[in-house]
């Protein structure tokens, strides 16, 4: 199967998206504005529906994903009414800590659909025993580079570590 990890940055907070087997998991951390190392804030499994959702937006980054594409891709086309998007949108902004407007991660085209704004696909592994490929999407904020950069190589290197953990760590058996 094949593993994917994201990056959010915004001026407050890192998201590190990890997707692996059908399974989401979001990884919050927070900018304190005086260290370069961000404080661990949150660690999130995501629901089936809020995972697909969210990986849609991701695959689909920096365009406006219809609603009847989201209909069709999340639910399969079974009949669900728009108030099921708003609300998995409304727990994915949570999650983002972007509830308040105007929205800064998930934007919404009124009428059309939503878009995710700011990812960056940091590793796609194919199988466990392939190497780690990096792959950017598009780009971050101008600034985020700049601001959160040292912070993010370490991240990142704590992600690479992870992702070559031996695969026989126990935790798969429960």
């Amino acid at each position: 199967m094949e593993k994917q990890v994201f990056q959010i940055v915004n001026s407050q907070h890192m998201f590190v998206i990890t997707h692996e087997n059908g399974f989401t998991t979001l990884v919050t951390y927070t900018f304190d504005g005086v260290s370069e190392a961000g404080k661990f804030v949150s660690e999130v499994k995501l629901s089936a529906t809020e995972s697909k959702m969210l990986m849609l937006l991701l695959n689909h980054q920096g365009r406006i994903v219809s609603k009847d594409e989201i209909m069709a891709e999340v639910w399969k086309n079974k009949f669900v009414t728009e108030n099921s998007i708003r609300q998995v949108i409304f727990t994915l902004r949570r999650f983002f800590f972007d509830q308040e407007k105007p929205h800064h991660v998930l934007l919404n085209s009124r009428g059309v659909g939503y878009t995710l704004h700011s990812s960056q696909q940091l590793v796609v592994e194919k199988k466990a025993s392939d190497a780690v490929a990096l792959a950017r999407v598009s780009p971050l904020h101008k600034h985020s580079n700049d601001i959160h950069g040292s912070f993010i190589k370490k991240v990142f290197s704590r992600l690479l570590s992870f992702v070559n953990m031996p695969q026989s760590t126990g935790l798969a058996d429960k």
